[in-house]
């Protein structure tokens, strides 16, 4: 298993796929932009494409849900990168139509029960808390409970 820089489990194979795609023609476009700015005129074209290259750069280390979010992003400067890149262009342009197809109704609703779940153990170990701080819990008490939701996160992953 993958996971992102906010530690979110990366589910599907196939993002991660798109991922690297939209990766790799980030990087293309800003080398090539970086090229096109040696002259006056290409830093016309040059600039917007180092630009684009590097907002989608943030992307490849995105959970699953913010990367197929940013789909209207990837397609915009997949155009855009395709008129004056094709490799950016199309590169781009695949990663945009992979991540279309793992935007289904069952990839949404898995989203919104990992955060219903997260949002549940916040308030359980939220409560607890409180407890603890009343004298209700003990300290081991409340360990358990924290350690019981903590390992209960771990094994999910």
């Amino acid at each position: 298993m993958i996971k992102d820089t906010e530690g979110e489990i990366m589910r599907n194979p196939n993002l991660q796929t798109a991922k690297t795609l939209s990766y790799v023609g980030a990087i293309w476009a800003i080398v090539v932009g970086a090229l096109c700015t040696l002259t006056i005129i290409g830093a016309i074209v040059g600039v917007p494409m180092i630009i684009g290259g590097s907002l989608l750069l943030k992307f490849h280390n995105a959970s699953d849900e913010a990367f197929v979010a940013q789909r209207g992003s990837m397609l915009a400067w997949g155009i855009f990168f395709l008129i004056f890149t094709i490799v950016g262009g199309v590169l781009e342009l695949v990663a945009y139509v992979m991540a279309g197809s793992a935007d289904t109704e069952e990839f949404r609703q898995a989203a919104t029960q990992r955060r219903q779940q997260a949002t549940s153990d916040f308030d359980d170990l939220e409560r607890a808390s409180e407890m603890k701080a009343k004298g209700i819990l003990s300290a081991d008490e409340y360990e358990a409970v924290k350690d019981r939701i903590l390992h209960q996160h771990h094994d999910q992953d």
